[in-house]
């Protein structure tokens, strides 16, 4: 039987994050775990979180205040000024005569095709075309990528994602048109891969839409974090064979505008698939140290799961590297939201 709930927020922001320093295992969970479910969070609105949290104090206070904010989150790390970007076009169909920058390269291989910036400007690499093979992004800095009505399928049994940015650089991803980005398929049960995988921030613009399709697992990851400013994205995994999460970053999910619609209905028991999952990083000098939020500040975002619909998790017993609480994730200064899993 399909759980549903429509949770609609008033006023402020919506922060889902977890510290486990006084319990084993912590978890604020939206939807429960073997059945369907479907979320819909809608507007930049207060107040009908009931069923998230038990504790009744906790939830009087699950509006923060602008100093209860966690110090990591920083507004400004998600807005970028385009005119300081040079523009490159690269056709991905026709990649021998598509670009003449001698700062960038372009290697094209049988499993991938990898583009390769250098550090002499801010670049803001135009995709347009298709490639039937995943496409690398790997940049020391900060860079644009727009999608111009891409199609990129990972090559099947590859155990390369549609598209990757390598290091921990910030890709501002602007959506142009309609694109569409396919994990591989492997009918051995042996391939693990990601369709999305981005080693720093991914932050999404632009009013185009981005369909993303995980077939052997996550639609897409981050290991810092993934903002949604505006465009749309509709993220499905695949029910036969992912046994992955819609969107899975390390340090964060922000949500300012647009549209996201996930679609994950593996109803395999054991394989249950996920919404967006956060888990938090405890390291003493990681960059993503102390985070481990989800933030709903406005747009529409809808899940529909056979697992949890979105949860943020800390596990002090398994995810703790450090003796210290100080670095661990947390929701609020001094409160703590912890549960078992729910099911609303």
């Amino acid at each position: 039987m399909k759980n549903s709930i429509k949770t609609t927020i008033l006023s402020f922001i919506l922060l889902v994050c977890i510290v486990g320093v006084s319990c084993s295992s912590c978890n604020a969970d939206v939807v429960g775990s073997t059945k369907s479910s479907s979320s819909t969070i809608t507007g930049t609105y207060s107040s009908s979180v009931d069923g998230w949290i038990t504790d009744d104090e906790a939830r009087a206070t699950v509006t923060p205040s602008a100093d209860q904010m966690p110090a990591t989150y920083d507004a400004a790390d998600f807005v970028y000024e385009p005119s300081g970007y040079t523009q490159v076009e690269i056709d991905l169909s026709d990649l021998g005569n598509s670009y003449a920058n001698g700062d960038i390269t372009v290697e094209a291989k049988a499993k991938k095709t990898t583009i390769t910036l250098g550090n002499s400007a801010k670049y803001n690499i135009v995709l347009s075309g298709a490639s039937e093979v995943g496409v690398t992004i790997a940049s020391d800095y900060d860079f644009v990528l727009t999608l111009d009505n891409v199609a990129i399928s990972s090559k099947d049994g590859s155990d390369e994602q549609a598209l990757k940015t390598n290091g921990s650089a910030t890709c501002f991803l602007v959506l142009v048109g309609e694109s569409t980005l396919t994990g591989c398929t492997d009918e051995s049960g042996e391939t693990n891969t990601n369709a999305v995988k981005a080693g720093g921030s991914l932050v999404v613009s632009g009013d185009g839409v981005l369909n993303v399709v995980g077939n052997t697992k996550h639609g897409i990851v981050s290991d810092d974090v993934v903002c949604i400013q505006s465009g749309t994205l509709n993220i499905t995994l695949n029910p036969e064979t992912s046994a992955g999460t819609g969107i899975k970053p390390v340090n964060g999910y922000v949500q300012n505008d647009g549209v996201v619609n996930i679609t994950a209905l593996n109803m395999t028991q054991g394989s249950e698939n996920k919404g967006i999952k956060v888990d938090g990083d405890e390291k003493e000098t990681d960059y993503g140290a102390g985070k481990g939020y989800i933030l709903i500040n406005g747009g529409e975002l809808t899940i529909n799961t056979s697992g949890k619909g979105m949860s943020a998790g800390f596990d002090p017993t398994e995810d703790g590297d450090t003796t210290s609480s100080v670095n661990d994730p947390r929701i609020l200064k001094g409160t703590y939201l912890c549960s078992t899993s729910m099911e609303l």
